[in-house]
């Protein structure tokens, strides 16, 4: 069974924590490249989960007041990641119960929840807009926003699959149950956006979603529609755009997408700098004091805040033009009202141009007129030399695109 493999790895990495292990060893993603081993030691992992303490969940203002206690987090990322490996290591830093759920790409299509009221099962079909992403230029007039009353906002979703849910609990896993659920009712999600976009098609999903107080999105970019989706519907929640890498032990920065500004903001204890190239230089207690360079290339807008550009181990150079792929992909999905998990841009060998733009989608080849049309829209030099239509888009565990032609 998954779910007990996922448990009892989860039991292995807290028993090793308890036990005092230095050192942590985690895979990168491999979505630009062959998966490497970073590793990290105690204390820059207690750092870590401190500082994403202190900076989103330490509601403490005044002097000498006691520290709230902290948030229960729900984990449905893969534990050798860094996402969900640092929900692990947040969980025993913060001496906090965590839930443990499927790790799959739509993790609330295998846990399925339904409102419980008054010993009732109550539908709620009707309360939630379709959003299935739509090409017509009206769809915006065919959704209704989704309205919950503050009845249903406190009212609690349970599990219908008992074998889908475990809570870890000073160091033992114990099944779910409703009564336990109700005990220890997590407040936290960590999700990438593969995840949510799908979440946000179940009815499920999105009661679960609105069941959060804050949501970690990261792994990945985020598209514009995907955003206002999420604004739009669950307003009451703190959506946190994360910014961060496995060599860092997860995030340093975060974009709190409530506040409508495209700023990161460094967790406690981060310092940036950027290099002659406009990339990001990230020192905090979990690089050792040492700078990291990241691939991003960044506007530094103060001391604590950026603004994210491109990646810059992601182009393409055709006639000697460099294309950042990220920044085009961001245009592509705005023209044509794609989520940027429907399609990907490579660059192909040309003899003469020595690589040409390359777009692969899972959308119809039904549309080829209108989106050869619409993608002429773009600069001659960015607009796709080939489309290939294919069947799927291969996923890395932590939720990125692996841009494998």
């Amino acid at each position: 069974m998954e779910l007990q493999k996922t448990i009892d790895q989860a039991i292995d990495i807290l028993r090793r924590w308890e036990r005092g292990d230095n050192h942590f060893t985690l895979t990168t993603s491999g979505s630009t490249g062959e998966p490497s081993v970073i590793e990290h030691s105690r204390k820059a992992l207690e750092w870590s989960a401190e500082s994403t303490r202190n900076t989103w969940f330490n509601n403490t203002n005044q002097p000498g007041e006691k520290k709230t206690l902290a948030p229960i987090q729900l984990c449905i990322l893969p534990l050798n990641k860094a996402g969900g490996f640092m929900q692990l290591i947040r969980s025993a830093v913060w001496k906090s119960p965590l839930w443990i759920g499927p790790t799959s790409a739509n993790p609330f299509n295998d846990v399925q929840f339904s409102q419980r009221h008054s010993g009732q099962t109550l539908s709620n079909e009707n309360q939630f807009i379709d959003t299935q992403i739509s090409n017509s230029p009206n769809s915006e007039q065919l959704h209704q926003k989704e309205e919950f009353n503050q009845q249903n906002h406190n009212q609690s979703y349970q599990t219908l699959n008992h074998q889908e849910l475990a809570l870890i609990l000073n160091g033992e896993s114990i099944p779910y149950s409703p009564e336990l659920w109700n005990q220890y009712k997590p407040t936290v999600l960590s999700i990438t956006p593969m995840q949510l976009q799908l979440a946000m098609k179940e009815e499920y999903g999105r009661k679960m979603l609105n069941e959060m107080q804050t949501i970690l999105i990261g792994g990945q970019a985020m598209d514009l529609q995907l955003e206002k989706q999420i604004l739009d519907n669950f307003p009451n929640t703190r959506w946190i755009h994360t910014f961060g890498s496995t060599e860092t032990a997860s995030h340093f920065a975060g974009r709190i997408l409530n506040h409508n500004t495209p700023e990161y903001t460094l967790t406690a204890g981060s310092s940036l700098t950027t290099n002659e190239s406009g990339e990001i230089e990230i020192s905090n207690p979990a690089t050792n004091g040492r700078r990291i360079t990241l691939h991003d290339k960044i506007q530094q807008t103060s001391d604590t805040t950026f603004i994210w550009l491109e990646r810059t181990n992601l182009l393409i150079n055709s006639g000697g033009l460099k294309i950042p792929i990220e920044s085009l992909e961001k245009e592509i999905s705005a023209l044509l009202n794609w989520p940027l998990l429907s399609f990907y841009i490579v660059g192909q060998p040309h003899p003469i141009l020595g690589e040409e733009l390359t777009l692969f989608t899972t959308h119809s080849i039904a549309d080829i007129t209108g989106i050869r049309n619409t993608l002429a829209q773009l600069p001659k030099l960015h607009q796709p030399k080939k489309i290939h239509f294919i069947s799927e888009i291969k996923i890395s565990e932590n939720g990125k695109i692996i841009r494998k032609h």
